[in-house]
């Protein structure tokens, strides 16, 4: 997985070529010293070969100048190292929806990814590449079945700085990183104990910095084998612990900050009314929101304040999960829970909390979608929850809500369960339905933002009990319209038990995945964890 940033500055010419970027196999070649003859990056060697990326922002084929603007090629082991012509085999040009509006435009950023995953008989290319203007991404993949290409071991770049008319004036590509070994997902354990129930952690929060530092927040209880009346295998009350990685997710210990409860272990005159003002652009900064509590922490939750209120602005009950969305150092989006009596209907909102005065004030920027618990016949506990936002540029932003809908049927009662993807291009004062993601899985979606309009919507599946369980995802290239098939990640869960995810970025383009889950190897609920480079 190569993955890397560029940008072009100049006129467009009709073949004036920006740059090219490939994975290699040097095959025994004694050095890997690339020099240059007449401007083309080759080697004395006639070894190399693997897969390219050239960009000609305006490429010139028989038939014309061809739109969109990147092909993808083939390297067949010729002398040249980085040229095209004799030393490639064209593979494809990247599409997409908007392919023939969105080509390379000069003096603007974009992203490029570039995925090999080898087999034992064939090679799977994938080139994607977007910017936060975009409304799509540009996309090409494609099977080589040749076994021209065994394995990788050069990764190269060729920079093309044209002075000539009709070229660019310069090319610049920075942020680049390889992941090896990224094909498929892997999965482990968080915290795990005899006769232990742990679970939750899309409703206790989890937390990153934009290194390999993570913090994850979930709730214990005692185990029970057969589930009573709260259908959930514990018994008991329930406590808040967390655990933290320093390794991007792959190991984590087990931390304890006692003062941090839940709402019914704390009593209401230990609840703090007025909130001091917060830094929400602090390197450091993680909160937690939970009920209708808030606590906050500056130094990456090594420690935590005490117990804020969150203050009821749209109904009688806050019911917050921690989503959040910061927006600058005196302001931040909070995507919020609100019922009218106990958890009877629920309703999704945007609340914003801004610094004045020394305090942290509130106001309510909108509601999301439409109620189900309003609708003609609706029971109670039809509800519009657990909303999970990404922002994808500027005031553009798209939220997942689960929903369910509860109506009489004969003499008991039953329920139909989805999830929708809503829009906002107004910084989330107004939403428009845009698709839904998926049916029945009876789990809240985590939507992730990729870059640009790409989006990984992942979830708890249990459908069904016996051939149904595990953890989904979807992926949508044109940010929630449509989506792609249901991806299994996944499967044998001992029971339905289990879900509710929380994703946070890894630097190196993986997403790790937390959860709970059970297996017949470790039956108690537990809080898991994969990995995965969509």
């Amino acid at each position: 997985l190569l993955t890397f940033n560029f940008r072009c500055d100049g006129m467009l010419g009709d073949s004036g070529v920006a740059f090219r970027a490939g994975l290699f196999d040097s095959q025994g070649l004694s050095n890997n010293l690339f020099t240059t003859d007449g401007g083309n990056v080759q080697n004395s060697g006639t070894t190399y070969r693997g897969y390219g990326v050239n960009l000609n922002p305006k490429y010139v084929a028989s038939t014309g100048i061809s739109t969109p603007t990147i092909e993808v090629v083939e390297r067949d082991g010729t002398h040249r190292f980085m040229t095209s012509s004799t030393a490639y085999q064209r593979l494809g040009s990247l599409s997409g929806p908007h392919a023939s509006a969105q080509g390379i435009q000069p003096d603007r950023s974009y992203a490029a990814r570039l995925r090999l995953e080898r087999t034992v008989d064939r090679i799977l290319v994938r080139i994607e590449i977007w910017s936060d203007l975009m409304e799509s991404l540009l996309t090409y993949a494609t099977e080589d079945t040749s076994g021209l290409v065994t394995t990788f071991d050069t990764v190269g770049f060729s920079i093309f700085n044209h002075t000539t008319d009709g070229g660019f004036s310069d090319a610049q590509l920075w942020n680049i990183k390889v992941a090896t070994g990224a094909a498929a997902a892997s999965h482990g354990i968080v915290y795990h104990a005899t006769n232990v129930f742990s679970a939750w952690p899309a409703n206790e929060g989890a937390w990153s910095w934009g290194d390999d530092e993570m913090l994850v927040s979930f709730n214990t209880a005692q185990w029970v084998s057969n589930p009573g009346s709260t259908g959930h295998h514990y018994t008991g009350d329930q406590e808040t612990k967390f655990a933290r990685s320093t390794d991007g997710g792959a190991t984590w210990s087990l931390e304890s900050h006692a003062h941090v409860k839940p709402q019914k272990h704390i009593s209401n005159g230990d609840i703090i009314d007025a909130i001091p003002e917060i830094d929400f652009s602090h390197p450091g900064l993680a909160l937690k929101t939970r009920g209708m509590l808030l606590f906050y922490s500056t130094d990456r939750g090594d420690t935590w304040s005490d117990p804020y209120r969150i203050p009821a602005l749209l109904d009688q009950h806050v019911r917050a999960r921690t989503s959040y969305i910061p927006l600058d150092a005196d302001n931040t989006l909070w995507f919020l829970v609100s019922t009218e009596t106990d958890d009877a209907r629920g309703r999704s909102y945007v609340m914003r909390a801004f610094n004045d005065n020394g305090a942290l004030n509130f106001n309510i920027r909108s509601i999301i979608g439409d109620d189900p618990g309003a609708e003609a016949g609706a029971l109670e506990n039809s509800w519009s929850i657990m909303p999970s936002a990404v922002r994808i540029a500027d005031d553009h932003y798209v939220v997942a809500v689960r929903k369910r809908q509860r109506y009489p049927d004969g003499g008991g009662t039953a329920d139909d369960k989805w999830t929708d993807i809503y829009e906002s291009r107004n910084g989330c004062r107004d939403w428009v339905f845009l698709s839904e993601l998926e049916t029945f899985s009876t789990n809240p979606a985590t939507l992730v933002s990729l870059g640009g309009p790409k989006l990984v919507a992942i979830y708890g599946c249990r459908r069904s009990e016996s051939t149904d369980l595990g953890l989904r995802a979807k992926i949508s290239l044109d940010g929630g319209n449509t989506w792609g098939s249901e991806i299994q990640l996944r499967n044998g869960a001992l029971n339905w038990d289990i879900g509710y995810t929380r994703v946070l970025p890894r630097p190196d383009g993986g997403l790790t995945i937390l959860y709970y889950y059970c297996t017949s190897t470790h039956q108690e609920q537990h809080i898991a964890r994969t990995i995965w480079y969509p």
